[in-house]
């Protein structure tokens, strides 16, 4: 009962925050209270001054963390952690400082396809807040788990997608096309790992099925990889070749 209940108070907490601008909204992270540091643009006082709502910190965050290790309200505490970062940059930043960073890495390598997806989005957000993330993700050969994504909802065989809309579909296909990109950028390991996981094969693969000589398969393939799809697989590509002559 008390995960639970920590839980409810944090969707509640979330609900309150989720009512306010989020171009406005600041999630404070008092370094006494909640052992972060604020982010820079908080410490000179910038993105402060913008805001119109500062928000304490959540006390149940910490306790959400935990209840990552708990498999029966794993997936709700998952949702709603990815909720919170929805929030912007100072909740990123929060989650962070408080160590939601093991234990998101830790669950990319469980079997249970249940709650992938919500990890797709949380690791969308941390690796836009912080690209350096990317040595951890190809240190813990996460990335087979992220190409595979790029064929959400794609495969018959893709279980973890049986359920899923095809927008929600579509989004995290993209979303998975924007963390390896930002995995190869910059990164000449990344770039190698990515391309002993083969991902120059997997995005060729779904671009070129834009290009069927059959008018009905080249129709479903326009539906299945959209223009930003299309757009993000060919940063993907761009930054996966960059600078390094051995992957071209």
């Amino acid at each position: 009962p008390f995960f639970a209940e920590q839980l409810t108070a944090f969707e509640i907490w979330l609900e309150f925050a989720s009512q306010k601008a989020r171009n406005k909204l600041v999630v404070k992270s008092p370094p006494s209270s909640m052992g972060g540091t604020p982010l820079p643009f908080l410490q000179n006082g910038g993105d402060a001054n913008r805001a119109s709502h500062e928000l304490d910190p959540p006390q149940q965050l910490p306790i959400v963390l935990q209840v990552l290790l708990s498999q029966a309200h794993r997936v709700r505490a998952l949702i709603l952690l990815k909720r919170f970062l929805d929030l912007g940059n100072s909740a990123v930043n929060l989650a962070l400082s408080v160590g939601i960073f093991p234990y998101v890495l830790k669950l990319l390598q469980s079997p249970i396809d249940e709650y992938k997806h919500v990890l797709v989005g949380i690791w969308a957000k941390v690796l836009a807040f912080d690209p350096s993330c990317q040595v951890d993700l190809v240190k813990d050969r996460a990335l087979p788990h992220f190409i595979r994504h790029l064929r959400c909802g794609l495969d018959s065989v893709d279980g973890q997608s049986s359920n899923m809309t095809t927008e929600l579909a579509s989004e995290q296909r993209t979303l998975a096309a924007f963390i390896l990109s930002i995995t190869c950028s910059g990164y000449p390991i990344g770039q190698s790992e990515c391309v002993n996981e083969k991902l120059h094969l997997a995005c060729g693969s779904l671009l070129q099925s834009l290009e069927s000589p059959d008018s009905n398969e080249r129709k479903e393939a326009e539906k299945n990889v959209s223009s930003q799809f299309r757009l993000w697989l060919c940063i993907c590509l761009g930054n996966l070749c960059k600078d390094n002559a051995l992957v071209q």
